[in-house]
């Protein structure tokens, strides 16, 4: 019990302490309050002092209402292309002018004159300094780049022009009221200074929404694709295509048992093998490096330079073995060892006679 009642009262010792910090702690309008008179009369030696300020949120669509026609309207220029706007009533802006220019403060005219760009001009070293020496004086960094990098942008003739140039979505909105040379005039000012963007912290990385979302892919990797092995391309008219029948025998170039295509399901040429069998089973042995050009040999039947029929059959190549048509089965399990890997007969029938590129028939079924 005893231990409760000692928490209990560092707690609220700590929130005390917590409390009063928070009081002492600089804020946007205590900054504003405190560097504004300093600035005047570090710069013009004019005597201000504020009597009222307020601090309120406006959405850009609601900001023209704020802004007097009469007033000096300012466009400054911010950071990453950001625009705030600050409007000074005549008063303020003919104390200025007269202290820069006479060294005292006249009370106001009964028909104040429009103001001007040298008047604007005047002004400028003020907004500026007031807004920068507000900026070192907050010390929280969210705070701080609330007034941190805007300076003097340029005179805006009217309140709609100042309007349009503003298009952040909301702003924060500070109006002062001053006190001028002792009360010898009443000056207003207002500061909309545009809400600044968050920024996350350096340390902190960017959330990854998809860190335990199964990756795309492992799965893709194991899925089933087709490969096509084709012997060779043949060209020949489209109505000898429509003419063939089972039985027709077609000329097929030697290379083409080297040089046998493989071909992804959109029809695009991989690699190449040469056709051989391994274990009894039809086989492929895949060759590495550049994919050959697929060459189309002509269906028509090919003219000899012998025409002495005998010297012809002499040189005319060995019988290939039938290739099986049926769709090709895999092997069975050898424990991981693959049977030897021989090419059909025909081909080392085809390098004894010589005969580099001969061309034998394939049946068509």
């Amino acid at each position: 019990m005893n231990t409760a009642v000692r928490r209990t009262v560092l707690q609220r010792k700590v929130d005390a302490a917590r409390d009063e910090q928070f009081a002492r702690a600089m804020s946007l309008r205590k900054a504003l309050r405190l560097t504004l008179p300093k600035v005047a009369d570090d710069l013009f030696g004019l005597p201000v002092s504020v009597i009222g300020i307020t601090q309120s949120l406006v959405p850009q669509t609601r900001l023209v209402d704020l802004f007097d026609a009469a007033s000096l309207l300012v466009l400054m220029d911010g950071p990453k292309g950001a625009m705030a706007a600050v409007t000074l009533n005549a008063d303020l802006v003919g104390a200025v002018i007269q202290q820069q220019t006479t060294g005292t403060v006249s009370p106001p005219p009964a028909a104040p004159r429009p103001p001007t760009r040298t008047d604007a001009a005047l002004c400028a070293p003020m907004l500026d300094a007031v807004l920068a020496r507000s900026a070192a004086l907050l010390e929280v960094e969210a705070d701080r780049r609330v007034f941190a990098g805007f300076k003097f942008g340029a005179r805006v003739e009217d309140v709609r022009t100042l309007g349009l140039a503003l298009d952040a979505p909301d702003f924060t909105v500070f109006h002062l009221t001053l006190d001028l040379a002792g009360g010898t005039r009443q000056g207003d000012i207002l500061f909309c200074m545009p809400n600044p963007v968050p920024v996350m912290p350096a340390c902190a990385p960017p959330l990854d929404q998809h860190a335990n979302a199964p990756r795309l892919g492992p799965v893709v990797l194991l899925a089933p694709t087709e490969l096509t092995a084709v012997l060779c391309k043949l060209r020949m008219p489209l109505s000898q295509v429509q003419a063939l029948k089972a039985g027709d025998v077609l000329p097929v170039a030697r290379s083409a048992l080297r040089e046998t295509g493989v071909h992804v399901q959109s029809w695009r040429r991989i690699c190449v093998g040469q056709l051989g069998q391994s274990g009894g089973y039809r086989a492929l042995r895949l060759q590495l490096g550049g994919v050959p050009k697929p060459q189309l040999h002509s269906a028509e039947p090919q003219a000899h330079a012998d025409p002495d029929p005998a010297k012809a059959r002499a040189a005319q190549p060995p019988e290939v073995g039938d290739v099986p048509s049926g769709p090709a089965q895999p092997p069975p399990d050898a424990g991981g060892q693959l049977a030897p890997f021989s090419p059909l007969s025909g081909t080392d029938a085809a390098r004894r006679t010589g005969n580099a590129e001969p061309t034998h028939n394939a049946s068509f079924e």
